[in-house]
């Protein structure tokens, strides 16, 4: 039992400390600048607006300070090395290892206080889900589909994959450009907390939680006013 809580007192503690890294705090509000060269190129014309190029290229982010990146990546790497202790995965077996009466006690948790983040996070995310299906159902009956023919092929594609595939080309915008970089690459941990939250009747701090339901609200209020159902 204190082996298991100290592992999550040091996912917590991991995720805080990501959180006041000299990366994070720079560019939460800003883009970086991105240089790119190009050497040893052909250019080829495949059609009246396209072309084909051959060649290297080199790209580099000037604005970056080395140190704040060392910093960022030796604490996000714990979170996506597969063996590390404090990992999804890891994270996910040890709820796996837990005694039905602890289980139990999570899951009660959840039942009985909606109000908290790890049940609100259930609750933001598969309303996002809910709702991207609709409006990707709908672009593809504007195209002449049916709204039944529609759904059918939609109806197991996550929230990811529908935003990426089918919602996005049909308005002809970029992910990162509709919903913003910041709450789009949360999107999948939004997903993959909601998925260990739910399986495994887990519970996940409130810090990160808040995080990742800030994210997804963000989202589907674009979503909404992007689809003009808002």
């Amino acid at each position: 039992m204190h082996k298991s809580l100290a592992k999550l007192r040091l996912f917590n503690e991991k995720v805080a400390r990501l959180a006041v890294t000299g990366l994070v705090r720079r560019f939460a509000d800003a883009i970086p600048e991105v240089e790119a060269e190009f050497s040893e190129t052909s250019i080829t014309r495949t059609g009246p607006t396209t072309v084909d190029i051959i060649g290297r290229v080199r790209s580099r982010m000037t604005a970056f300070d080395q140190d704040q990146v060392d910093a960022f990546v030796l604490t996000y790497r714990l979170f996506t090395q597969k063996n590390d202790q404090i990992s999804p995965d890891e994270l996910r077996d040890l709820y796996v290892r837990a005694t039905p009466r602890q289980r139990y006690r999570v899951a009660m948790d959840g039942i009985e206080h909606p109000e908290l983040g790890p049940s609100l996070l259930v609750n933001v995310i598969s309303a996002l889900e809910g709702f991207a299906r609709t409006v990707a159902v709908h672009a593809l009956a504007a195209r002449g589909d049916t709204v039944q023919s529609a759904y059918a092929r939609r109806r197991n594609v996550g929230p990811v994959a529908l935003l990426v595939e089918h919602i996005c080309p049909a308005y002809g915008v970029a992910p990162d450009a509709a919903f913003g970089r910041d709450a789009w690459g949360k999107l999948p941990d939004v997903v993959e907390f909601r998925n260990l939250l739910i399986h495994e009747a887990t519970y996940l701090d409130g810090g990160t939680c808040n995080s990742l339901i800030s994210a997804a609200r963000h989202i589907l209020t674009k979503l909404a006013e992007m689809s003009g159902a808002a």
